[in-house]
């Protein structure tokens, strides 16, 4: 069977799975005792997970990032055999990239209702979603290239809201340290789940300011 094709918001959705029922759908919505926003559930019903293209979304902690890292020293003692002068220039060249070139982060897979790897079942299995204004009431909806979560709110003060968080935030990880949503407006990335699809874009790497390619640098991103 062909992978199944589907848009939402204008936005092209592929790798889609089969489409629940309504009623198989609210049951579960019931027994979970959830409260969707009536767009995420229009979603589920038309399109049912998939990867989007394109992908990329903006992560306020990236785009107002204006530091940047520093290139860290090539290893090459363990190294055998040894590179040559050639090969030692091209690793520089990767190191600096890393540290000089920026993208924009990209959904790897949205949740689906079903069973299976980003199953929003398998997600919520032994886990209670809340209505407190504080990372409890956080659904995973969708996963990114790094392999994190993308959150929505389920809240009743902040309804909707779609956030991002480091590992370090993870709230599932630390249950025991339950945040309060208002302490991390900065990491929120769209007010609704609509808005978040409707803000993809086909990403682009960034240069740190004044960084110069060279030769060596192109010969490494020619063959990436």
């Amino acid at each position: 069977m062909a992978p199944r094709k589907a848009s939402f918001n204008g936005v092209e959705f592929i790798d889609c799975k089969a489409l629940p029922t309504e009623q198989d759908l609210d049951h579960w919505i019931t027994q979970c005792q959830l409260t969707l926003p009536e767009d995420y559930r229009r979603f589920l019903l038309r399109v049912n997970g998939g990867r989007t293209r394109p992908s990329s979304y903006r992560y306020p902690r990236w785009t107002n990032d204006s530091t940047w890292g520093e290139p860290e020293p090539v290893e090459t003692e363990w190294m055998f055999p040894k590179p040559s002068k050639d090969q030692l220039q091209l690793l520089h060249a990767l190191a600096e990239l890393k540290a000089y070139r920026k993208s924009p982060p990209k959904v790897r897979a949205f949740c689906y209702f079903s069973r299976g790897d980003f199953s929003l079942m398998a997600l919520l299995a032994a886990r209670k979603v809340t209505r407190l204004p504080d990372s409890s009431s956080l659904l995973p909806i969708a996963f990114n290239q790094a392999n994190q979560p993308i959150w929505l709110s389920l809240s009743e003060t902040h309804f909707g809201w779609v956030f991002q968080f480091d590992d370090a935030l993870d709230p599932v990880k630390n249950a025991q340290n339950l945040a309060h949503l208002d302490d991390s407006i900065d990491l929120k990335i769209a007010d609704s789940f609509s808005e978040f699809v409707r803000g993809f874009f086909k990403g682009e790497a960034i240069m740190k300011p004044g960084f110069t390619l060279g030769p060596h640098h192109r010969r490494v991103m020619s063959h990436r």
